[in-house]
C-alpha cells in the first residue's frame, strides 16, 4: 500500500524552514484580520484578498471568537446558577462538546445534571425527531463510533451521557484535587468517547470561564493537525517533546516575528494595564492545525475543504472588549 504523500514531504531536511515560518505568522494575521474587518470594522465582504481564506472555511485564531464557543459561554455557562455548581457546568460542557453542533442545541436545548434521569427519554425523542429533517451531529469531528449492529449515533450519545452521569461525582472530586492542566486532561478521558481532542476542548472551555485554576500557557496537547503544521516549519520535528518545544518557541517569539514582517497584530485581549496579551500556546496549537489545512489547499493535497458561507449572526460583536484601530493593512498571502 502506497503511503499517502504529506504536504511537508518535499521540504528540505533543515531545522527551520523560514518561508513557512513567515507564512504561518502571515496566516494568523490575515485570518484574524478577517474577523476584525467583518465584526469590528463592519466592512462589507470580501474581507480578504487571499483567495484561500476568502473561499474556504477556517476557524478563528482565537477559539473564543468561534460561534460554538460563544454559544457555549452564552448558554451553557449562563444556565449555571452559581460558580459553586461546578458539577453541572462540567456535565453540560461534556454534553455540549460531544455533540458540538450549535443548531442542534438551539432546537432541543440542554438538560442539567439533576434533571437528566427524568428528562433523558423525552430529550432523546427530540433528537430523533430532529434527525428526521436535518443532521443532528457535526461532520467536523467524529467522537461517537457505533460498532454494534443496529446501533446509531444518537443511541451511542445517550449511552455515553448515562455513563458520564454516573461518573460525574467521582470526576468532580478528582478535578478539585487536580494540580496540573495535563492531569485534568487525563482525568477527563475516563469519560467514554472522550479522547485527546475532546478532552483538550473541555479543558479549554473550563479555563475560558475560569472554572479551573489553569492557563492556556501552562501546557499544550499537540494534536495531529498541529504536528503537521509544525513539520511545515520545523521539518526535523519527530517526538512529542520536539512539537511542544516548537510551539513554545513560536509562542514566545511571536512579537518579534510580527514586527519583523511589519504586521501589527490586533491582539484581542489586554491585561489590567491595557497592554496586549500575546496569543497563548492553545492559540498557536490551533493555528498550526489550520495552517496545515491552508497549505494543503494551496498545494492541492488532503481532503476537500468546506467552502466559506458567511452567516448573519451578531453574537461575536457583543464579545468585543475594546475597539480595534481602523488603521490596518490588507495582506495577500497567496
Amino acid at each position: 500500500m502506497t503511503k499517502r504523500k504529506k504536504v511537508w514531504d518535499n521540504l528540505p531536511k533543515v531545522p527551520l524552514y523560514k518561508p513557512n515560518l513567515d507564512a504561518f505568522y502571515r496566516f494568523m494575521y490575515e485570518r484574524h484580520m478577517i474577523w476584525v474587518r467583518r465584526f469590528s470594522l463592519k466592512e462589507p465582504p470580501p474581507w480578504t484578498k487571499d483567495r484561500i481564506l476568502r473561499d474556504y472555511k477556517f476557524t478563528n485564531v482565537y477559539r473564543e471568537l468561534d460561534r460554538g464557543t460563544i454559544w457555549y459561554v452564552e448558554h451553557v455557562c449562563a444556565s449555571i446558577r452559581s460558580r459553586d455548581d461546578f458539577q453541572d457546568l462540567l456535565w453540560q460542557t461534556v454534553m455540549y462538546r460531544l455533540l458540538n453542533r450549535v443548531q442542534t442545541f438551539e432546537k432541543v436545548g440542554l438538560i442539567n445534571y439533576d434533571s437528566w434521569l427524568d428528562a433523558r427519554k423525552d430529550w432523546k425523542k427530540a433528537l430523533q425527531k430532529l434527525h428526521e429533517t436535518e443532521s443532528v451531529f457535526t461532520s467536523a469531528h467524529l467522537t461517537l463510533p457505533t460498532h454494534e449492529i443496529g446501533s446509531n449515533k444518537i443511541d451511542k450519545y445517550i449511552e455515553v451521557l448515562d455513563t458520564t452521569h454516573k461518573l460525574m461525582p467521582k470526576l468532580v472530586i478528582e478535578i478539585e484535587e487536580c494540580t496540573k492542566l495535563e492531569y485534568l486532561f487525563d482525568i477527563l478521558q475516563q469519560i467514554p468517547c472522550v479522547g485527546d481532542f475532546i478532552s483538550y476542548e473541555i479543558c479549554c472551555d473550563l479555563m475560558l470561564v475560569e472554572a479551573v485554576p489553569f492557563s492556556e500557557n501552562d501546557w499544550v496537547n499537540p494534536g495531529p493537525g498541529a504536528k503537521g503544521g509544525i513539520k511545515l516549519i520545523f521539518p526535523l520535528s519527530k517526538t512529542t517533546e520536539d512539537f511542544v518545544v516548537a510551539m513554545r518557541k513560536l509562542q514566545h517569539t511571536q512579537e518579534d516575528h510580527f514586527k519583523r514582517l511589519k504586521l501589527e497584530f490586533p491582539y484581542f485581549h489586554k491585561d489590567g494595564n491595557g497592554k496586549p496579551k500575546l496569543l497563548t500556546l492553545r492559540s498557536i496549537e490551533h493555528s498550526l492545525c489550520e495552517f496545515r489545512k491552508y497549505c494543503n489547499v494551496k498545494e492541492g493535497m488532503g481532503k476537500p475543504r468546506m467552502k466559506f458561507k458567511p452567516q448573519d449572526w451578531s453574537n461575536a460583536q457583543g464579545q468585543l472588549p475594546f475597539r480595534f484601530p481602523r488603521e490596518e493593512k490588507s495582506l495577500e498571502i497567496v
